[in-house]
């Protein structure tokens, strides 16, 4: 009976190490698979932002649209943000479209009288 003894401790503690070598064996093998897997799913993810971004860039168009009424201090203070050259080309937009021209003739017009 005490060698049934003997033999029935050393299976248990046989089993126990056997359970713990297992035990390793699988933590480690999880633990590789869930690093593969989240390594894979951060390459996915920036795959698909990088998708989705040339998408947007390639479909979406952005307007601005105005809905209030434009102020002449509105466009008076545009003006003034302006830099030298931007203002001289819009001065000869203006000029070529003849809207410029509008104070000469009035001061033209000042001077005959």
């Amino acid at each position: 009976m005490k060698e049934d003894l003997k033999t029935i401790f050393y299976m248990g503690l046989g089993a126990i190490s056997e359970t713990n070598e297992k035990m390793k064996e699988v933590k480690d093998e999880l633990y590789s698979k869930g690093k593969e897997l989240y390594e894979k799913g951060i390459i996915a993810n920036e795959e698909l932002h990088r998708n989705i971004t040339e998408s947007i860039k390639e479909n979406v168009t952005i307007v601005n649209v105005n809905t209030e009424k434009t102020s002449k201090e509105d466009i008076l203070d545009s003006i003034s943000k302006l830099s030298e050259s931007d203002r001289k080309e819009l001065m000869a937009s203006l000029n070529k479209k003849g809207w410029a021209d509008v104070n000469n003739e009035e001061r033209k017009g000042k001077k005959q009288s």
